[in-house]
């Protein structure tokens, strides 16, 4: 993994996983960069945006409705969004090959055993 400044960040390709850093060693979500556009870009989430919804009315019911009736409800890993955020002096935490091969090892290992819920 290796932290870079937004500067870099924005020279990158697309499909390249990356979480926010911030100076309190805080990490921030789970991302796919997609293309770069002039001084902003482009991305997916993998853990944030809920299928099926498009305001934040809609996240929260689902969210809602999970607590209150125990329902379940879909990430949505294809939804790209701009990123907005100008700030020059931020961080971000890019994964290389080798910390993904290890995410998904981790992640293969766990699914065989998991629990229905």
């Amino acid at each position: 993994m290796k932290l870079i400044k937004r500067k870099e960040f924005l020279k990158l390709p697309s499909g390249v996983m990356y979480s926010e850093f911030y100076s309190t060693n805080v990490f921030s979500g789970l991302y796919i960069k997609k293309e770069s556009l002039n001084n902003d870009w482009c991305f997916e989430s993998l853990t944030d945006q809920v299928k099926g919804s498009s305001l934040s009315e809609d996240i929260s019911e689902a969210v809602f409705d999970s607590i209150s009736k125990k329902t379940s409800f879909e990430l949505d890993l294809n939804r790209i969004q701009s990123n907005g955020d100008f700030e020059n002096n931020q961080f971000f935490a890019v994964y290389e090959k080798d910390d993904i091969d290890a995410l998904l090892k981790k992640l293969m290992n766990i699914t065989d055993q998991y629990p229905k819920f």
